[in-house]
């Protein structure tokens, strides 16, 4: 139920993103994301809210959706966008760095 609440909302939204990496009539992928203002005042920018794509659909099909996602950002206003990632795997990172991405910060969570 959580999910699809998340799902309709991005899609009914204007100023959020539903994009859906389709593959032969299957959902492969998603990157939903959204716009507002920075809260340190760095003017209007778009964060990611979910993204995942199947391993063996990622690549290509990796670059189409942040260029589909950068492209809406700027029709948005944007000034910035940003992508998150979880864990040590450094291969979102490297990808994200060859786009154009910079490391702004890190965070650490702890269960309470």
């Amino acid at each position: 139920a959580h999910a699809d609440r998340l799902f309709q909302v991005h899609i009914a939204d204007p100023a959020k993103l539903c994009l859906v990496l389709d593959c032969g009539g299957r959902a492969r992928g998603v990157l939903m994301a959204h716009v507002g203002e920075h809260w340190f005042g760095a003017g209007r920018i778009a964060s990611e809210t979910v993204w995942f794509i199947d391993p063996e659909f990622r690549g290509p099909s990796a670059i189409k959706m942040m260029v589909e996602y950068e492209a809406w950002a700027a029709s948005m206003g944007c000034a910035f966008v940003a992508m998150a990632m979880k864990g040590n795997d450094p291969k979102p990172a490297i990808l994200y760095q060859r786009r154009g991405y910079a490391v702004t910060e890190t965070h650490f969570w702890k269960p309470v």
